[in-house]
């Protein structure tokens, strides 16, 4: 199971506290009102949706960075172009690049707009003001750690034969990964979650969390450090420094190997048949994810409208999260 997740994670590799240092109100409330936001989306209710998004970025200082994105697409779609540049100017002092906006197949129409040259002469200033708002020891803290952790990676998928790989993963990895987590606890302690809002990055934390629990189901099953660490993660996700997204694949590691692939949760590793889509929905409102459904229909969005909408977990699921009426024993 674990090379499986190091296959996985290496493949995806071709990728703080508020601006003003205001306190902010729980993020839960966030990702209840961008879930309001998504209904209105399938409805068909475009600019409902941005008015629900307005709200919501006015009242938080930090503002997710796909949040942004998704709402200057929309902007662009139903003819909001100077909307669409007021959420860009936005997105970019949150890390957006222009690279990133041009690669998008909505964001990049934005470059026929006479407003397009004035953003460019304007980007400078703005991912200054990104860059001066990251914790940089933090972030070169987590950058070194997650180099550290794709080394082993990369070894362990050069091994063949079960007994190897095992010894491999208790002599080396084991080691290295509690390391890792503890000193991930620790900066949390001190600082607060090394994710977008503080560092920048969603990549490192979420990388070293995932692999640490999926290193096998005994190892899961007796794991006392990720046990410590998991009431930290919930609250990060309260405090806005931990996407709900982010979590809900780190969880899936978990439950999924500790279970030997018996249980079913958000629906990301282990396909989910319909009478686990109460607890799976359960879980994802209790971190403030949408619906299988909901998030199933913004799938169909997607494909008619070519808004992205950075659906977490696609690493995994390619489109709709599929569920099934029974799961059939394979031989």
């Amino acid at each position: 199971m674990f090379k499986q997740a190091c296959i996985i994670l290496i493949l995806t590799l071709i990728a703080c506290q508020g601006e003003h240092g205001q306190k902010q109100d729980d993020y839960r409330n966030y990702h209840r009102q961008m879930i309001i936001a998504d209904q209105d989306i399938v409805n068909g209710r475009y600019q409902e949706a941005l008015t629900v998004m307005d709200q919501v970025f006015r009242h938080y200082d930090f503002v997710f960075l796909r949040d942004y994105q998704i709402a200057a697409q929309i902007a662009v779609y139903i003819g909001k172009r100077p909307k669409a540049f007021e959420y860009l100017r936005a997105a970019i002092a949150n890390g957006l690049t222009l690279p990133s906006i041009r690669k998008n197949k909505l964001l990049r129409q934005l470059q026929t707009d006479p407003a397009w040259q004035p953003l460019v002469k304007e980007y400078p200033a703005l991912h200054r003001r990104y860059l001066q708002r990251l914790d940089m020891p933090m972030r070169n803290i987590l950058k070194q750690l997650f180099k550290d952790d794709q080394k082993l990676a990369a070894e362990n998928l050069k091994i063949t034969g079960e007994k190897a790989q095992d010894d491999f993963l208790m002599r080396r990895f084991v080691p290295q990964s509690e390391r890792q987590v503890k000193q991930i606890y620790e900066l949390i302690l001190q600082k607060g979650y090394p994710g977008e809002k503080r560092i920048g990055n969603t990549l490192w934390a979420w990388t070293i969390l995932s692999h640490h629990n999926s290193i096998s189901p005994a190892y899961v099953r007796q794991d006392k450090l990720y046990a410590a660490l998991r009431p930290l993660l919930f609250k990060a996700i309260a405090t806005g420094d931990l996407s709900p997204g982010d979590l809900a694949v780190i969880e899936d590691w978990r439950i999924t190997v500790g279970s030997d692939h018996k249980e079913r949760s958000y629906g990301y590793l282990n396909t989910l048949t319909i009478h686990d889509l109460p607890k799976a929905d359960q879980l994802r409102q209790a971190i403030g994810l949408p619906s299988i459904k909901l998030r199933n229909q913004l799938v169909d969005v997607q494909k008619r409208t070519g808004i992205d909408f950075y659906l977490e977990g696609t690493m995994w699921v390619e489109g709709k999260i599929p569920v099934l009426k029974k799961i059939y024993a394979t031989q």
